[in-house]
């Protein structure tokens, strides 16, 4: 989970502060062959934990990433069904839309006036369900945008913390060289 990858980031984090003050004190000492052998170790040893820690971030990255693609995906599908109950209910009023209006229509098949004010409310209902859809709609469509500009950023932070985690690789290599 994010908070068992943050404690281990901040564990690395205190052994790698542990590793520079010794690798501070080491280069205090005498320039003898054991001491840059030592501080050579140090060295490595602080850039595998470096390393190890750019692990957990890119595993971390990972995650948040696959969780705002899931995101993505449901607020598509949300988005979807939106605009699939809002064609129905334009399909449903264009199918029931007279040539006259619905006062005309209602008094001219013998009906009382309270019938044309039902089919009034009706449509009027029918109007705010649109409108809501609408609404829904445009909510959905912010939030989508909104989640992949996450997606992209949390996208670009993993591919910085790939190329850190190369250098540091590179540096461990190069130590290792050194100390043979």
């Amino acid at each position: 989970s994010a908070n068992e990858i943050n404690a281990k980031i901040q564990a690395l984090d205190k052994e790698i502060a542990a590793y520079n003050t010794q690798i501070a004190n080491t280069q205090g000492e005498a320039k003898t062959l054991k001491a840059a052998l030592s501080s050579l170790e140090l060295r490595r040893a602080s850039l595998l934990k470096e390393t190890e820690r750019t692990n957990l971030r890119i595993r971390e990255a990972g995650q948040n990433i696959s969780k705002t693609e899931s995101k993505i995906t449901q607020t598509e599908q949300t988005i979807s069904k939106s605009q699939q109950a809002l064609a129905e209910l334009l399909r449903n009023v264009a199918s029931k839309q007279d040539s006259y209006s619905p006062i005309v229509s209602i008094l001219s098949s013998n009906r009382n006036i309270s019938d044309a004010l039902d089919m009034i409310k009706r449509e009027n209902d029918i109007s705010k369900s649109i409108g809501v859809h609408v609404g829904d709609l445009r909510i959905a469509r912010e939030d989508l945008t909104s989640t992949k500009a996450v997606y992209e950023s949390t996208k670009a932070t993993l591919e910085d913390l790939s190329v850190t985690k190369k250098n540091k690789k590179q540096l461990v290599e190069q130590t290792s060289k050194e100390k043979a």
